[in-house]
């Protein structure tokens, strides 16, 4: 049989023109310029693009001549691999820096267009740049020409051609058009060079590939002065796109897969439900450690600790600002990228203004908390190596350790303007911005409209003062609100309906509130602190753990002057007997002084709050906390005898999806792609199968038939040994009884004519060998294992 395969070869040698390596040359080489034209298109790296693209044509001829040898290619390739890493080793320093200055390019354009602060490498200088773009070719190359010449894993090849395009798209740029159409350009080609093995068949298909391509270029050369004038005409929903376009990079896969998975319960990552307001149906928090803080001495009130900050309501989530809209503030103002500068300069005018308060030192030590956050606390020093997500939060970038330098939250608040160090002009610029960002209204809120009317909106502090009084006139505290209906608002439910629920529905409510009064306002999810919490060590520090039932949400005002200030409007526990015996008729809830705000904090406010401004409103030079005059009605956590009822923010009770059932989520989800990429990759091989059987030169299409069926049956029983012509005939009779010994007789003969007759067979003949290939391969399939079936048809493509 195997004299029978290599005959035909031979044969096929004489009657096609092969492709030669020229034709591979070119392709990888075009293949190889179009990936570095998109990439240099957006990274400007500092070696000049003339110089990378001819050094491409020495990695070109290399693994060109290694993958055409029939003899000797894997020691070729063992040596070439060796050399590069023997002197990627002797050069190690340069080409660390080489790597460290690419890396640093993308993250600088990272930075500045997520308004982050992302730190750079320390680089020694741009030497090792070149070293690096060797490497980077000689890894591109050898990929792209061992696929050519396998003929395998072809969307490995294209991954790499396309790559440019998901690299520029991370930083919110797009490779320029011309390199755009190189790269599909020589994509295209490289896919014809891969499927075809004739260069006159080649030929004809590049012909049309190209009269296609060429046409398709024109048209959109063409067409592009009217999508030019469109965008100018209607510049305001073409901006509105781009920005969903920014949002939509920004997507949580993660939250996306989640939601998909929900139960009963809230969804959230280290009592950090990140605004999310569906499934609130209770907060029962678990009692797990989150994080362990250390402080020299007590702090003299409760620690606020940021996390998630929402700005825009939808009725189902609270959505974090726009770090796009936020960034165009800095640039109007002149200062792109200073957006952590601005996060911290109240601790900076706080330090530079007064000498009546120190600030104090903090150690934070994530033990359970998301690392997506850092949780510091209000007026904090921001360094260089800190990352702020637009003016919310600072972000925690995978570390779980830091030290914090703040200012005390009341006292700082308490200090008038005239205190603080001189105001930057981009601080003006940002009240101004706040003003804009965080009025905004939730639409379609009638009810809430009305809610408010008879408000007194004459101060801040008066409507503070407002919303407390109405929310003890009818709200109560409970971990189990249950479900709102799906058809009304989230808040609208909570304050007129129900009228029961926890810190989410709390902060919700008076975030929107105060914005219906015309008061900037936002959302905050993070960690409440008590002093309490605090006990003192051996070495004369104190120590809190935080347990997931101090998760806490709250609203924040905008005061001028000093910034962003805690406002607590979550009521106490609800001492309503009928709610307790509903919650849990054993053990009763048992409310002492714990769940009173903290009487010593209550005091310190009243002191250091001058107490005509309640009714008088507030002047410009009013202290920035005049509006905590009545303490923090947050619920302190009190323990049960299970230690863990406490209450939290929306760290919905029962985790019914932590990290590694989302984990397992995005597998599975990772595992339909490659399923549903196999598929789409079998199709085509098929495709291309059914188009060589029916080809009749030379009778090409019956030799292509019987080598599709020996496949079938050495994959389906592998040949203990080397079998001859006759042999392998008897083999086939004896163990594939699937087809008749008179059925495989004629296969054989049929076969031999095909390879070695003069004339053309008869049609017929070709049509009932097909027959007997789709006979044969469906009763070998049907007695596959599932994997073995899988092997056969996505793997081997039999």
């Amino acid at each position: 049989m195997n004299g029978f395969e290599i005959k035909t070869e031979q044969q096929l040698e004489h009657t096609e023109k092969p492709i030669n390596m020229a034709v591979h040359m070119v392709t990888l080489y075009m293949a190889a310029v179009s990936f570095w034209y998109g990439f240099l298109s957006v990274f400007r790296i500092n070696v000049e693009p003339a110089v990378v693209y001819i050094s491409l044509i020495f990695p070109v001829l290399i693994w060109s001549f290694i993958f055409r040898k029939r003899k000797g290619r894997v020691p070729a390739v063992l040596l070439t691999v060796f050399v590069c890493l023997l002197l990627g080793f002797s050069m190690q320093s340069y080409l660390a820096d080489g790597f460290r200055h690419i890396a640093n390019v993308y993250i600088t354009l990272h930075n500045e267009f997520y308004t982050a602060s992302q730190p750079l490498f320390a680089e020694m200088g741009s030497a090792g740049c070149m070293l690096a773009v060797v490497m980077i070719q000689m890894m591109l190359t050898a990929v792209l020409a061992a696929v050519l010449r396998a003929r395998r894993c072809i969307l490995v090849a294209i991954a790499f051609i396309f790559l440019p395009f998901l690299l520029a798209a991370t930083v919110g740029y797009m490779p320029s058009a011309p390199s755009g159409w190189l790269i599909i350009g020589s994509g295209l080609l490289y896919v014809l060079v891969y499927s075809q093995t004739n260069l006159t068949m080649l030929k004809r298909e590049v012909l049309t590939a190209g009269c296609l391509y060429t046409a398709v270029v024109l048209f959109a050369s063409l067409i592009q002065p009217l999508i030019l004038e469109s965008r100018n005409g209607n510049k305001e929903e073409y901006i509105r796109i781009h920005d969903k376009l920014v949002e939509a990079q920004q997507l949580d896969l993660g939250e996306a897969v989640a939601e998909r998975f929900r139960g009963s319960a809230n969804y959230s990552v280290g009592g950090i439900g990140k605004g999310d307001l569906r499934n609130l149906a209770e907060n029962r928090p678990q009692g797990s450690k989150d994080m362990e803080i250390v402080m020299e001495e007590a702090p003299p009130e409760r620690l606020y600790l940021k996390a998630y900050v929402g700005s825009e309501y939808t009725g189902k989530k609270w959505e974090e600002p726009s770090a796009r809209d936020f960034k165009r503030m800095l640039r109007s103002a002149g200062a792109a990228g200073k957006g952590g500068e601005l996060f911290g300069e109240p601790y900076k005018r706080l330090e530079e203004g007064q000498d009546n308060i120190t600030p104090l030192q903090m150690q934070v030590r994530l033990t359970g908390a998301s690392d997506e956050f850092a949780y510091a606390p209000y007026f904090v020093n921001v360094t260089e190596n800190d990352s702020v997500y637009a003016d919310a939060y600072i972000q925690g970038r995978g570390k779980t350790e830091r030290v914090y330098s703040f200012f005390p939250r009341i006292q700082a608040a308490a200090l008038y303007r005239g205190e603080l160090g001189e105001e930057t002009e981009i601080w003006k610029a940002y009240e101004e911005y706040v003003e804009e960002a965080y009025t905004t209204k939730a639409q379609g809120l009638e009810k809430l409209e009305k809610y408010c009317s008879d408000m007194d909106t004459r101060s801040l502090n008066a409507v503070k003062m407002s919303i407390d009084e109405k929310f003890n006139d009818s709200l109560k505290y409970t971990r189990e609100p249950g479900r709102y209906p799906s058809d009304e608002d989230f808040t609208e439910h909570f304050l007129l309906e129900s009228r029961r629920g926890f810190c989410v529905h709390f902060a919700t409510a008076a975030t929107l509130i105060y914005r219906e009064c015309g008061y900037p306002s936002r959302y905050v999810e993070g960690y409440a602190v008590p002093p309490s919490a605090f006990k003192m060590q051996e070495d004369g520090s104190y120590k809190a753990e935080v347990t997931d039932g101090m998760a806490h949400a709250w609203c924040e005002t905008f005061q001028p002057g000093i910034g962003w200030k805690v406002q607590e409007h979550t009521l106490p526990f609800s001492e309503d007997e009928d709610w307790t015996t509903e919650v849990n008729t054993e053990e009763p809830e048992n409310h002492d002084a714990g769940d009173a705000p903290d009487e010593n904090e209550q005091q310190q406010e009243e002191q250091e709050t001058p107490a005509n401004q309640a009714e008088q409103g507030q002047s410009p030079e009013a202290p920035a906390d005049a509006e905590d005059t009545n303490g923090e009605n947050i619920p302190v956590p009190t323990e049960g005898k299970n230690g863990n009822e406490k209450n939290g923010a929306a760290a919905g009770g029962q985790r019914v999806l932590p990290k590694l059932a989302a984990g397992a989520a995005l597998l599975f989800v990772f595992a339909f792609s490659v399923l549903l990429l196999c598929v789409v990759q079998q199709k085509i091989r098929m495709q291309k199968k059914r188009y060589g059987f029916r080809v009749k030169t030379q009778n090409q299409g019956i030799k292509n038939i019987f080598r599709a069926v020996y496949k079938i049956a050495v994959f389906a029983a592998p040949k203990e040994r080397e079998l001859n012509d006759r042999e392998t005939l008897q083999w086939l009779q004896e163990r594939f009884t699937e087809l008749t010994e008179e059925e495989w007789e004629w296969l054989y003969d049929c076969a031999l004519r095909a390879a070695f007759a003069e004339g053309q067979l008869e049609k017929a003949e070709q049509q009932k060998m097909y027959g007997l290939y789709k006979k044969f391969r469906k009763a070998v399939l049907s007695g596959l294992t599932v994997w073995r079936k899988f092997v056969f048809v996505f793997v081997k493509g039999l």
